[in-house]
């Protein structure tokens, strides 16, 4: 069963590293979001542009970890995570929530196997978590302890 979990600490610049570095031998994919409502800059077509040889998959949808849409759809892409994407991804960002159109594109998100969401992000809402097995928890935390991660316990009043 999976849990979400959240940070205590900032994912400052060098955390944003480190996780990206840390976990691409752990999780295979990764995604980015194009809403077509919003336009894109060259920044970001630019980004695109250099992550095409390394794409998986590219859909109109409606929903993507830890975001759907009630009008409109939006462009995900699907990226093979390696140790040149992730070069690629921290030339163009410092820190998780550079991932905003219109300058790139938007929820940078690391997918398992399966394409579900490891580490969500929801960029233009300043907002990231982690859904994890109690497995992927234990070892990210020995990995990344300055992450400081804790279980998010959502309760309803």
């Amino acid at each position: 069963m999976k849990k979400i979990y959240v940070c205590n600490e900032q994912l400052n610049e060098d955390n944003y590293k480190m996780l990206l570095s840390s976990l691409v031998s752990y999780v295979p994919y990764f995604s980015l979001v194009v809403r077509e409502t919003l336009t894109l800059d060259s920044k970001g077509q630019e980004v695109l542009d250099l992550l095409k040889p390394f794409l998986i998959s590219e859909d109109n949808v409606s929903e993507w970890p830890g975001t759907k849409l009630y009008d409109g759809t939006a462009k995900l892409f699907i990226f093979i995570l390696n140790t040149k994407t992730i070069s690629i991804l921290l030339d163009f960002s410092n820190n998780i929530f550079d991932w905003v159109q219109p300058s790139l594109p938007e929820d940078l998100c690391l997918l398992r196997n399966d394409k579900a969401g490891l580490f969500i992000s929801i960029s233009h809402e300043k907002d990231f978590y982690f859904e994890l097995t109690n497995k992927e928890y234990i070892k990210l935390d020995k990995l990344l302890p300055q992450l400081k991660l804790t279980l998010y316990e959502h309760k309803v009043e």
